[in-house]
């Protein structure tokens, strides 16, 4: 005859098992939601985390070129950027290798940001926010210009 239990305890390890189910779930949740991993993909949309981004990183490299495809990058002209955020103001300062220093207004927009090209005009770059490694992209008369972190 088999021996039946009839103890409290017969579902117990069942029950334990569903908990710890349940708290790998909410952990993995934390986890994937934690701030490590969110640190460049800013929650606030439009130019609120465009500020928060180029707050962020004060060294950048203003990459330049004119009808040149996208992936000879070893082609394009490199110009070292800082950008520093005091309160409600944008100041860029790029080491153009053509022109020498120059600091062009900037500003940030919903979309991306904007600045003043001595030779091209106001020149917008879009924001991409799933993109960390070019961030900031856009053309303008013929040139492209990519904004990426330096290292």
């Amino acid at each position: 005859m088999p021996i039946v239990r009839s103890s409290p305890h017969q579902n117990f390890p069942a029950a334990w098992r569903a908990i710890a189910l349940l708290l790998v779930g909410v952990f993995a949740l934390l986890a994937i939601n934690s701030p490590v991993n969110a640190q460049d993909k800013p929650r606030a949309s439009g130019a609120g985390s465009v500020r928060t981004v180029l707050a962020g990183h004060s060294a950048w490299m203003l990459l330049f070129t004119d009808d040149m495809p996208l992936p000879r990058l070893g082609r394009w002209s490199r110009a070292p950027a800082t950008i520093q955020v005091q309160g409600a103001n944008l100041s860029m300062t790029i080491d153009n290798p053509k022109l020498g220093v120059v600091a062009p207004a900037i500003t940030a927009t919903d979309s991306g940001i904007t600045f003043t090209s001595s030779i091209k005009g106001q020149v917008a770059l879009v924001f991409d926010p799933g993109d960390s490694e070019h961030p900031f992209k856009g053309q303008r008369n013929g040139t492209t210009y990519w904004l990426i972190r330096q290292p």
